[in-house]
């Protein structure tokens, strides 16, 4: 037949100027790389109607192609955010705490838990001034 470089470039000129491959049963088959599929066409290469046919199709494709990457990441995100638990029932609700006045009263002997709080300058303002008040009064009630 012909030499190993002869026959390597006539089959690249073949696979060149025809796009469909002979199938066994006859026809041909035209295969596209960018769908990994192939299309049953008439003759050696598609006609304009067949390629019409397969860039539909092809669009086909990409739009399923977005669908599911689209929903992939809406399951990724869904599954990354915490979950809400159910409500409970009325039953199982604690009972409301009075938030005007604590359950307890606070110690005087106890320093502040948290320094810098509203509720330990307040403590210690109000104490100052009883306390100047208090010297005031003591001052002029002695008289010397």
């Amino acid at each position: 037949m012909f030499p190993g470089d002869e026959r390597v470039a006539r089959i690249m000129d073949c696979g060149a100027r025809f796009a469909g491959r002979r199938k066994a049963d006859g026809g041909y088959a035209y295969y596209d790389l960018l769908q990994n599929r192939s299309f049953d066409i008439a003759g050696p290469n598609p006609t304009a109607n067949e390629r019409a046919q397969i860039y539909s199709q092809y669009g086909r494709f990409l739009e399923l192609q977005r669908r599911e990457a689209a929903l992939a990441e809406v399951q990724q995100l869904a599954a990354e955010q915490p979950r809400v638990t159910e409500q409970p029932s009325v039953t199982e609700l604690p009972m409301p705490i009075n938030l005007r006045r604590p359950t307890t009263p606070p110690s005087k002997l106890e320093p502040c838990a948290i320094k810098g709080s509203l509720s330990c300058t307040w403590t210690k303002l109000t104490s100052t001034v009883r306390n100047a008040f208090a010297s005031k009064r003591v001052a002029s009630t002695n008289p010397r």
